[in-house]
């Protein structure tokens, strides 16, 4: 459903987003 490729996505990007702060040292 469009429901839940707009979660799985959202997914992607908060992953994205945690790597990211993981390799500046900024993990909350």
């Amino acid at each position: 459903t469009i429901i839940e490729n707009g979660q799985k996505k959202r997914i992607k990007v908060s992953a994205k987003t945690a790597k990211t702060l993981k390799k500046k040292g900024l993990v909350a």
